[in-house]
């Protein structure tokens, strides 16, 4: 695709809020005429449902150590005359609940299998202690379902200390909610960050995002907030997402500060036809967060329907900074227009963050990008290394199965792999856009089979971007590389005219069979997807360079496969296995 096609990030919509690739969301803040407990219900009772089984999670009221706390209980055969405070006491209806403002460290479980109808807020004057969560969660066998109307099944407005666990959230269905399945938004502007909200164990379905977090402009917004073990599908913007004011990168604000996705399965959030001026259709996005990790979450299926000229991604983030994502599989996501569909991303205004030991394969778009569009929102000093690509960019030739493109500086991508296994394939190994300054490509380990190893829009300098010490993994006379106007058949005379490829005056790069052994997955892939590496004995396990030595570059922890860096000479993701 050429560089003046690929589309900016952002847009308008109908609200106050941008989210880089998202349009402008309007969240449900609560009625603003009541600032008490709001609890917004259907029909106002509890119907009985199906137990749905939960695995070694238990009784949530089995949390309580020390000095017992209220806990109140609400069941589809309680009553709402009842005193609430034991499960034979149990109320019936949410609006029952609604009648209660929850102190620090009270409780309210619903029963496991039972359905209620309606609508959960935490707002300001309650909860608010880190310490004393309020927590939320189901009791009995099994979860409790809440079932959202036109609002949050669950809203956290204003106040911290909640945690949310052990619930099943489903909404009216994607062409119906306008809402979060849970939204946790402030917009005071005073005071310090809300603290800790954590989400456990939901499986939400049928919002227009599973969760958002989010604060408004000049809001002082959360720190310490968590999404774990939690399954978030059949949504249509997003799986998870969190956004904030637009960040200006000489002043920068965050929504969030410290947060942590862990163990997330984010799929079939298939985006919104009807929207073709932002994007639709991710499994998670960091927005306007400082400090975050993603880790071991896995996105796929998603962004069917996004039609917009900004399209989805399966993991992203965007007006970050300082976010790690790790040992994440995002695979098979898709885009319904021209752009994206892609696995992993770093976006507009990310900064000093991490790509590490994540897989990519089969995405409409590229595997591993990092870009911006505009130059006053650039993305910088971010590392992408040790990753694993299998046959990404399958829909777009335009793409690279890893991409760099906009307005990018100090971006090192390093000890990749980076695979096509299908003949024919078009998009280029490694693509890189316009505006790239101070970027490193070096030591990755690069297997093509029909597209070109590389594919730049810009004949750079060295010091613009720099190659080396990268395995190509294809015969000498397939090998290709675009270099601006200029297209090179062979290594020698690509580094000739261009001085690529050469460390300390020397050659760098290696042409030869790789080998690759496909016979393991890393142990903390839950796809147990087997990923590539070089043989034992591999001469190309020696072939890279020692970033360390001779650049001062950290070369990062651990390899793909978890195995600790010693000297960091081998290319690729992989150390050779002993």
């Amino acid at each position: 695709m050429k560089e003046s096609s690929h589309p900016e990030r952002g847009g308008t919509q109908d609200g106050p809020r941008p989210s880089g690739r998202h349009a402008w969301f309007q969240p449900f803040r609560g009625n603003p005429r009541r600032r008490t407990l709001v609890l917004l219900i259907g029909t106002g009772v509890a119907v009985l449902g199906v137990n749905l089984a939960v695995e070694n999670h238990g009784d949530a009221s089995a949390k309580a150590a020390g000095p017992q706390v209220p806990t109140y209980y609400v069941s589809a055969n309680g009553s709402d005359s009842a005193a609430g405070t034991t499960p034979a006491t149990a109320w019936r209806t949410l609006s029952r609940v609604d009648q209660h403002v929850f102190k620090p460290g009270e409780r309210l479980l619903l029963h496991g299998g039972d359905r209620f109808t309606g609508h959960l807020t935490l707002r300001a004057g309650e909860a608010g202690q880190a310490a004393k969560p309020v927590q939320v969660g189901s009791y009995g066998s099994g979860r409790a379902t809440v079932v959202g109307t036109d609002t949050p099944a669950v809203s956290v407005f204003d106040t911290g200390g909640v945690e949310i666990d052990d619930l099943v959230l489903t909404g009216p269905g994607v062409t119906r909610s306008l809402a979060a399945g849970i939204d946790v938004y402030s917009d005071l502007t005073t005071g310090e960050r809300l603290a800790h909200v954590a989400v456990t164990r939901v499986d939400v379905s049928g919002f227009r995002d599973g969760i958002a977090v989010s604060a408004a402009d000049n809001a002082v917004g959360f720190r310490d907030v968590e999404v774990s073990d939690s399954t978030l599908h059949g949504n249509r913007d997003n799986g998870m997402v969190s956004y904030g004011s637009p960040l200006d990168p000489a002043a920068p604000r965050y929504a969030v500060q410290d947060l942590r996705i862990t163990g997330v399965q984010a799929y079939a959030n298939l985006g919104d036809p009807h929207n073709k001026t932002s994007n639709s259709g991710s499994g998670i996005a960091v927005g306007s967060t400082d400090g975050a990790t993603v880790q071991n979450c896995v996105a796929y299926g998603n962004g069917t329907h996004g039609v917009a000229s900004n399209g989805p991604v399966g993991i992203w983030a965007y007006d970050a900074t300082r976010v790690v994502m790790q040992h994440n599989v995002s695979h098979d996501n898709h885009t319904g227009g021209s752009a994206d569909g892609g696995g992993f991303d770093l976006d507009r205004n990310t900064t000093d963050s991490v790509l590490q030991a994540n897989l990519s394969f089969d995405n409409d778009g590229p595997g591993y990008m990092d870009f911006s569009a505009v130059k006053t929102q650039p993305s910088q000093r971010n590392t992408i290394r040790y990753n694993v690509s299998r046959d990404d960019s399958r829909k777009f030739a335009g793409y690279g199965s890893v991409d760099l493109s906009g307005w990018l500086s100090g971006i090192d991508v390093h000890h990749n792999t980076v695979v096509q296994t299908k003949t024919g394939s078009k998009a280029p190994l490694l693509k890189f856009g316009l505006h790239i300054t101070q970027s490193t490509v070096r030591d990755n380990l690069l297997s093509p089979r029909g597209g070109a190893v590389a594919a730049s829009h810009q004949a750079y300098t060295t010091a613009e971007l720099l190659l080396q010490g990268n395995e190509y993994d294809t015969p000498a006379a397939a090998w290709q590389v675009t270099w601006g106007a200029q297209t090179y058949s062979t290594l020698t005379a690509w580094r000739a005219v261009t001085h690529q490829e050469l460390a300390q005056g020397k050659p760098s790069a290696t042409i030869a069979p790789a080998k690759l052994l496909w016979t393991r997955a890393a142990s903390w892939d839950p796809t147990h997807t087997p990923a590539p590496e070089l043989p034992a004995g591999s001469a190309l396990g020696t072939a890279g360079l020692d970033l360390k030595t001779l650049f001062a570059q950290d070369p990062g922890p651990a390899d793909y496969f978890g195995t600790a860096i010693t000297d960091g000479t081998a290319v690729g993701a992989a150390q050779p296995a002993n």
